[in-house]
């Protein structure tokens, strides 16, 4: 029961710094706007199209390089467009034959663009024909089926206000894709972010406002210890992040549900993911709060402590993680080698010192990154195909652990909490 009072009077500061509603009001709006999105499937002929529209954007030279579609048609009609074989021709379009005849570096960068967004298309075969116009360099592709496992993996073209407003070329992925970059991306990457933030502000002052003159002296003569004391209103803070994820998390899930049919019962985990880590940072405000007494110096060293774990982190996996092989296909492309290139390339230009402190600060630190690294992880394996994993290349990523991972972030929220229990039975007030 006393759990609860303490409970109940952390809620009540909540309600009264009127955050509570600003963060229930963000999270309704997420929901509306999700709920009023429409997925539209690509049909082949349109989904080429785009991707001349995008070549002349990447490697168009000006307006005298342009890419066309110059016939599509799916080979095994009427079978689903997600087990199709197509064939299909694109057209480099040059101002003269002249730069038609040395037109390679052109071709081989729109074959390597075909590649790259087709890459769901098995088998795929392309020549050279001839063109009765000189100054067209004609490539014929050819397909034997798909990598995608169902109807959910085919390109979707997203449209808000249920399609009023669609977004383009530019944002065409699968559907899989899309619930994956909205429950990651935007909800546990920039939402998770913003209700941590929040959190932090509207967290901060309980433990200095339990210790003011007059308050304190009230608290301490109750007949409880004061490590319990602290605790509780720890716990408290931590409700109120729960709370919040779990309304804004469990209702996005829901909505996105039922908008596109996929059900990821494991984007629920986020609740707690998000919870736990925001308990590393209470953790450093609680102790901050009960040496300084002051609720801006807890926000301010909070955010500080926050800075330099995400700053090791991304310096420790830009330090370990190998380029991509997309960016590499990218090099050999723009100079004209495609296929010629070396592979990924490392990072060898990351100085010793930097390696060396970057790997000893990782290993010491709370290792909050990785936890971001893990969701997106298993975010992916549920709902991205096999297929989807290897072109995004979610295996190239450092090989992270979610026993040393929560293990080492368990043991800072344990010796922080402690130090703060320990000078709070010590203080006399």
């Amino acid at each position: 029961m006393k759990f609860f009072a303490f409970l109940k009077d952390s809620f009540r500061e909540t309600l009264d710094s009127k955050v509570l509603y600003v963060t229930f009001g963000l999270s309704l709006l997420l929901m509306l706007l999700l709920g009023s999105v429409s997925f539209r499937m690509v049909p082949i002929k349109e989904q080429l199209d785009g991707l001349c529209w995008l070549y002349g954007l990447a490697f168009g030279q000006g307006s005298s390089t342009t890419a066309e579609v110059v016939d599509a048609r799916q080979l095994n009609a009427p079978e689903d467009a997600w087990k199709g074989d197509y064939q299909f021709t694109l057209a480099v379009r040059f101002p003269d034959e002249d730069r038609a005849r040395s037109g390679a570096v052109q071709a081989g960068q729109l074959e390597f663009f075909t590649r790259e967004m087709f890459w769901w298309l098995k088998d795929l075969k392309v020549r050279k024909v001839d063109s009765a116009n000189k100054s067209e360099v004609h490539l014929e592709f050819t397909s034997r089926g798909t990598r995608l496992n169902s109807d959910r993996s085919w390109p979707h073209e997203p449209g808000l206000f249920f399609g009023a407003l669609p977004l383009g070329p530019l944002f065409r992925q699968s559907l899989a894709y899309w619930v994956y970059w909205i429950e990651n991306r935007l909800v546990n990457g920039a939402g998770g972010w913003l209700v941590v933030l929040l959190a932090v502000v509207v967290t901060a002052p309980f433990v200095p406002n339990m210790l003011r003159k007059g308050t304190v002296d009230f608290i301490v003569s109750k007949p409880i210890r004061r490590p319990a004391l602290l605790a509780f209103k720890y716990i408290g803070g931590l409700t109120f992040v729960f709370l919040n994820a779990l309304i804004a998390i469990g209702g996005i899930w829901f909505v996105l549900g039922l908008r596109t049919g996929i059900w990821a019962p494991g984007f629920l985990v986020s609740v707690l993911i998000i919870t736990f880590f925001f308990a590393v940072l209470y953790a450093v405000s609680t102790l901050f709060g009960v040496l300084s007494r002051s609720a801006i110096l807890s926000i301010l060293m909070t955010c500080a402590v926050w800075a330099i774990l995400w700053v090791v982190g991304l310096v420790y996996k830009n330090i370990h993680t190998p380029e991509s092989a997309s960016a590499a296909r990218m090099r050999e492309a723009q100079s004209g080698r495609l296929g010629q290139a070396e592979g990924p390339q490392t990072n060898p230009g990351s100085p010793s010192w930097l390696r060396i402190t970057a790997d000893s600060l990782h290993a010491v630190l709370p290792r909050t990154d990785d936890l971001g690294t893990l969701t997106t992880l298993f975010l992916s394996n549920e709902l991205l195909s096999e297929g989807e994993r290897d072109h995004l290349e979610f295996k190239r990523d450092i090989a992270f652990s979610w026993t040393a991972s929560i293990g080492i972030c368990l043991a800072y929220i344990g010796v922080l909490l402690g130090l703060a229990c320990w000078r709070f039975a010590t203080k006399d007030y």
